[in-house]
């Protein structure tokens, strides 16, 4: 990011972007899987969505900031700063303790543990110390019977038909969301009205289904929650597409319906990939995953050119073949 601040030549302001969008996806999906390997499998699907709370806020307050500073260098000098200080933060981070625990580290995991099961009050320390005690013998026990098994990889996701399945139609899921999500948020100037509201607005609904998503992850199937954010969105951006002369303020309602099934699509993905694969692949299979998604968020910038030179019946022809 500081490459871009200092920088004036434009083909270093292209090319610079590639490494930090490769470092921040792989942040933000390790975070995902730190907090995930922090709670419980019970908890895990709330805290998920309590985690995207902070995207949102953040998506929020970024119309506001860029409506006050509009000057590219100026953004990139608070986007650096606030990315230091948050790079500092991680030392305040304690390790997951399920990878200290896998990893032989007991020790830290028995403080880490502790101090959280202390300070929650609920059990005493002696209570607590047993607890610990069992769960290392059966850390050990486990840690035993995969000394004879070799370390798995991708490849041992795909010749496992099961999970092969669902990693293909986790790909395709990913891709998809992350196609119309940037194809979406890049396009959101074409809604008419204030640039800095329709973002503001589209922000909020993603908010609202993070908010609604706490109360029924655990009510409804994961396939279940997929499907109707996916017919939701679909029929918002359906029909934002396709009736013409629409008023702004029913498109800013399909924009914000289509912003918030984005939202929990994004979320559900997550949660569906850290629930189905194994914990020896899992963080490989989900950045499998993140890796594909990719494919989504680069095509989705060309989408807009070629639909308005009329050439997507030959796009579509070129796809197909």
């Amino acid at each position: 990011m500081a490459a871009m601040l200092c920088s004036s030549v434009i083909y270093r302001i292209i090319i610079v972007p590639i490494p930090v969008s490769k470092s921040q996806a792989a942040v933000i999906l390790k975070m995902f899987l730190t907090v995930m390997e922090f709670v419980g499998p019970r908890n895990r699907a709330k805290m998920g969505s309590y985690l995207e709370f902070s995207w949102g806020i953040s998506s929020m307050a970024l119309p506001g900031v860029y409506y006050l500073v509009r000057h590219f260098q100026h953004m990139q000098v608070m986007s650096t700063v606030y990315e230091l200080v948050a790079s500092l933060c991680l030392f305040k981070l304690s390790e997951s303790p399920r990878w200290l625990l896998t990893n032989g580290h007991y020790s830290k995991a028995h403080d880490i543990i502790l101090k959280a099961a202390t300070e929650k009050g609920k059990l005493t320390t002696e209570q607590i110390e047993a607890k610990l005690v069992r769960l290392k013998a059966f850390v050990d026990a486990e840690m035993e019977s995969r000394k004879n098994e070799k370390k798995q990889s991708l490849l041992d996701v795909y010749r496992d038909p099961s999970l092969f399945k669902d990693c293909m139609l986790l790909y395709w899921l990913w891709f998809t969301m992350s196609f119309i999500g940037y194809g979406f948020a890049l396009n959101i100037g074409d809604l008419g009205g204030n640039l800095f509201v329709n973002a503001f607005v589209a922000s909020a609904g993603g908010m609202v289904a993070k908010g609604l998503l706490i109360y029924i992850v655990d009510r409804f199937t994961r396939k279940r929650l997929l499907f109707f954010a996916y017919l939701a969105g679909t029929g918002a951006f359906f029909v934002m597409a396709m009736v013409t002369n629409l008023p702004h303020v029913y498109m800013t309602i399909c924009a914000f319906i289509g912003s918030s099934a984005i939202a929990i699509i994004i979320i559900v993905s997550y949660i569906v990939g850290t629930e189905i694969f194994p914990t020896t692949v899992r963080q490989t299979t989900m950045g499998s995953c993140g890796f594909v998604s990719r494919f989504g968020s680069i095509s989705a910038p060309f989408m807009r050119e070629v639909v308005s030179s009329g050439n997507i019946y030959q796009f579509l022809y070129l796809l197909w073949n």
